[in-house]
């Protein structure tokens, strides 16, 4: 019970495990639910304890902002498509191939044939696992049944509409090397298989990260608002509104948790929308004299259009490729000057930040 709750401390993508857990350990225990479940729910309660306690606090936090539309079979078919190829490192991101004559929609197909040979081998602990028996079970069969059930969390989560990157499947990654290591024990041919899959996959990731440092650069950055947000540009930034006795800061959501990143202790930043720390933006929204940084481009020309409109009068400073506004005459808000809020980003919306 400790241990599932400081799971789903560390990170909510422990369903994948924590449910096929349960019902492993609901076989192993039954007939003693009584004694057992208690003790375990408490257990689970206190490895959570941190989590829970922020829920009461910022009221049900965890069920986070609106995602945009998207439906189950949807988010399942980008899956199979698209997120699966990257994933097993046979696809860049956003799911194209990196040469044209593999395929990464093949390599997903034999991937699912593989793990449901897997499971048609071990029918018979499957099916103990799920019936609550324990006899014919081995602890292969849970690792197969994780592999199978994410799939149907991954595609229930609307926050799975992004297909650019496997971002809500990186906890499979060990469940992937033991299931290969399960299968090589299967004797000598097996084992040679499952060699040779090892060297191609290694293979693929390999070629897959040479093409797209050559194409793209050695490191991705996000776009702000019409403007590439450069970190090096930062710590100036922070110098900047420190010298300024500025204390407060909003800007776009894809600079704003950079320059905190950046700034430590000495700034509080607020992003326009999606806030991710709530004491931060509580933090900003309290200062009577916030101010605002923003990517120089069609972001920073944005913000300087609606200060102007709202008549307050600002000193635009620029510090590398950020502009700041400082020294504000009244107040303004985000809201009050209807900046248009960054969200979730579309993968159109990502650019590459090459090296220097």
């Amino acid at each position: 019970g400790l241990g599932i709750g400081l799971a789903l401390w560390q990170s909510l993508l422990a369903l994948y495990v924590v449910l096929p857990a349960l019902v492993w350990v609901l076989g192993t225990t039954r007939g003693r639910w009584r004694e057992v479940l208690p003790v375990t729910l408490g257990g689970a309660m206190l490895g959570a304890a941190p989590a829970i306690g922020f829920q009461i606090t910022h009221g049900l936090a965890l069920l986070g902002d609106d995602q945009p539309p998207s439906s189950f079979v949807g988010r399942l078919d980008a899956l199979v498509d698209n997120v699966l190829g990257i994933w097993l490192g046979f696809a860049q991101a956003g799911g194209a191939a990196t040469f044209s004559w593999w395929s990464p929609r093949l390599v997903v197909a034999l991937a699912v044939c593989g793990l449901a040979i897997g499971a048609l081998v071990r029918r018979r602990g499957m099916m103990a696992l799920v019936a609550l028996r324990t006899g014919d079970r081995r602890p292969i069969d849970l690792v197969l049944a994780i592999l199978i059930v994410a799939p149907v969390l991954y595609a229930a989560s609307p926050y799975a509409w992004y297909s650019g990157e496997p971002r809500y499947l990186f906890t499979l990654y060990p469940f992937l090397a033991v299931a290969l290591a399960g299968l090589a024990r299967g004797g000598p041919r097996v084992a040679v298989a499952v060699a040779a899959v090892l060297v191609a996959g290694g293979s693929a990731l390999t070629a897959t990260t040479a093409v797209r440092v050559h194409q793209q650069g050695c490191a991705g950055g996000p776009v702000s608002q019409g403007g590439l947000v450069l970190p090096d540009d930062l710590p100036g930034v922070v110098e900047v509104l420190a010298q300024e006795g500025v204390t407060s800061v909003y800007a776009d959501y894809w600079l704003a948790y950079q320059l905190q990143f950046a700034a430590g202790d000495r700034l509080s930043v607020a992003p326009y929308a999606t806030s991710r720390f709530p004491n931060l933006t509580a933090a900003v929204a309290r200062d009577r004299h916030p101010t605002y940084a923003a990517v120089r481009g069609p972001g920073a020309d944005q913000l300087a259009a609606a200060l102007d409109a709202r008549g307050a009068t600002s000193t635009r400073r620029e510090v590398g490729s950020i502009s700041v506004f400082v020294g504000l005459s009244t107040r303004q808000t985000p809201a009050d000057l209807g900046v248009v809020p960054n969200g979730a980003p579309a993968p159109a919306q990502y650019a590459t930040l090459h090296c220097r």
